[in-house]
């Protein structure tokens, strides 16, 4: 592991970021191998480096299945770091990647959410075209994950409690769970 320190935590970033332009499903070992090689010294870092795959598995829906066998690859890689927030408990790449999950669908694929942040902090409109591109990456993202067992099954089951839930359905609602159903 390369040794940074805290002005090099773009770098480390950057590191990442390139080797994922890498990313298809015949090479995600030498990827996963060049983050490993990288280092992910703090818990910031990998929280960092979540945020870089799981952007990069919505944004690009044949990535999808190449990211979660990465994630896959990297949860048994990557080190734990000690939770600030909670005495003897650690920040886990599968953890965050869960929460990241989660969150990202409860804030855009909501029923009813009406308003989506994009990541620039901006509001777009829930029927965009880039608002529904996220919504759908999303719903096959956690579909890919689910196959490799990188997400609790509650969360899976969770999401579909939640888009089956809303009387009348809303059509954005009903084609995340399509999404999600024939991925799984």
């Amino acid at each position: 592991m390369l040794d940074y320190t805290n002005s090099d935590k773009q770098q480390c970033q950057s590191i990442y970021a390139n080797a994922l332009l890498e990313l298809s499903s015949a090479d995600f070992e030498r990827v996963s191998l060049k983050i490993l090689e990288a280092g992910v010294p703090s818990s910031s870092d990998l929280t960092g480096l979540v945020g870089l795959i799981y952007r990069l598995a919505v944004s690009e829906p044949t990535l999808c299945g190449p990211c979660a066998l990465l994630c896959e690859h990297l949860s048994q890689k990557l080190p734990q770091f000690p939770d600030p927030n909670k005495a003897g408990l650690a920040t886990t790449f599968r953890q965050i990647l869960q929460d990241k999950c989660q969150e990202e669908f409860e804030r855009g694929g909501e029923a009813g959410g009406g308003i989506v942040m994009d990541a620039g902090g901006t509001s777009n409109d829930r029927h965009s075209p880039e608002a529904r591109q996220r919504m759908l990456g999303n719903m096959q993202f956690i579909g890919e994950l689910h196959k490799k067992r990188m997400l609790k099954e509650t969360t899976v089951h969770e999401c579909l409690a939640k888009l089956l839930s809303v009387e009348p359905p809303n059509p954005e609602d009903i084609e995340c769970l399509c999404k999600l159903l024939t991925t799984v």
